[in-house]
């Protein structure tokens, strides 16, 4: 680590798990519309006669933020691997 006073990491910390905590609600919101377009797609496949379906894959996933939350609270992950998670998130 570097020689950041306490004031500094516990900035960082909160900073982090705050960004986090963020992109956990976009990954909620994200899943709400997913579903409501799911929803929109069945409904008109079903009434022009045909099956169709939505299916998106390779997302985050909230379980994988979460993960990385209780990890960053622990100190078992760095800072250079949490924000990598968080950019390709």
């Amino acid at each position: 680590m570097t020689n950041l006073s306490e004031e500094k990491l516990l900035n960082r910390h909160y900073v982090v798990h705050s960004q986090l905590k963020y992109l956990r609600k976009i990954i909620e919101l994200r899943g709400y519309i997913i579903n409501f377009l799911q929803n929109i797609i069945a409904i008109l496949s079903e009434l022009l006669g045909h099956k169709s379906e939505l299916k998106i894959e390779g997302l985050t996933t909230l379980e994988e933020v979460d993960k990385n939350i209780i990890l960053w609270n622990k100190g078992e992950i760095d800072f250079k691997d949490i924000m990598e998670f968080y950019y390709n998130s």
